[in-house]
This record gives structure tokens, sequence and C-alpha cells, in this order.
């Protein structure tokens, strides 16, 4: 497949891509995910790289999508970054600069602990410390946004790797 052929030429470990189940365990064809497993090394800028070239490679194989998610596991951490599809057009059209996309982005970021089957931010929107069931079938559709914690993306970091990311995105498109 054309995602896992790409970002594994890449360097990435690809565990998952496909499309996410509707109410009726059906393929919605609207959202789709690819999860990538990093090492507990990565920087930062690192992250940030996999998730915008996540979003190129899934753009690319289905054109038709209209959110596109890329799950970044670390460790035991599941970094979860949805876009909607016009969005990131935007971004690589450049309508929107790295810096609006990267804070939008950063608003709709969660990050979830798969030891404790919650999120890392308690008690903020989508973030409970009880298990979220639609969270942990990757399903990007409702909830509120939670803001990522200190320990994911630093917002300079997004905004030095999307330079060198846009191009690599614009020879793959």
């Amino acid at each position: 497949d054309l995602v896992r052929g790409f970002l594994a030429g890449m360097g990435y470990t690809v565990l998952d891509v496909g499309y996410l189940a509707d109410e009726n365990g059906n393929a919605d064809t609207s959202r789709v995910i690819v999860e990538i497993e990093l090492p507990t090394n990565v920087t930062a800028q690192e992250m940030s790289q996999a998730m915008l070239l996540s979003f190129a490679a899934l753009r690319k194989a289905y054109p038709d999508a209209t959110i596109l998610g890329s799950l970044l596991k670390i460790g035991n951490l599941i970094y979860i970054f949805p876009t909607d599809a016009a969005a990131f057009d935007q971004f690589v059209n450049e309508q929107i600069t790295g810096q609006q996309y990267g804070d939008y982005i950063q608003k709709n970021a969660k990050v979830f602990d798969l030891t404790t089957n919650s999120y890392v931010t308690p008690g903020t929107p989508g973030g409970s410390t009880s298990p979220n069931k639609n969270q942990t079938n990757k399903d990007f559709g409702g909830g509120g946004n939670t803001a990522i914690t200190a320990a994911a993306v630093d917002q300079d970091e997004i905004e030095r790797c999307i330079g060198k990311s846009q191009q690599l995105i614009h020879i793959f498109l």
C-alpha cells in the first residue's frame, strides 16, 4: 500500500493504516489513520516530521478522506494528531503559515497512555481518567479538544520542521 511503502521508505515502522469504523462497524471512508511507532528518544522535531509526512501519505493514498489521523506510538504513549484534509491542503499550498497550522494541530492533539488506559491530562475535555472507548478505538469523531502537554510536541520545534517537511511533501504529492 502507498502509505506503508512511502513511510517505510522514510525509515518509519508503520503499525496500522486504514479507515476508521463508523457507528455500525463499517469503514468510514471519510476518516483515515496511520499509526507509526517511534523510538522513545525521539525529538519533537522528528515527531513533527513523522506527523506531517503521515498526513501527506494519507492525503495521496486517500484523496476523498476529509479527516486524516497520525498516531505516533512512543513507548506506552500514543500521540494523536487529527487534521481536516482541507486544513492540511491549505498548509501544503501555503495558504496558511506553518505557525497557523502548528497552532491548529496543537489545539486538536491528544496524548493517550496505554498503561493507564487514559489521557495524559486527566480532567481536561476528552481527558477523563476513565477509558474513552472511542479514543482507544482510534475514533476522532467528536469530543472536546485537549491541549497537548509539555511531554509532547514543542511549538517552536514544529515551526522549525515545517520547511523541511513541506519540501518533502511537495515532492511526494
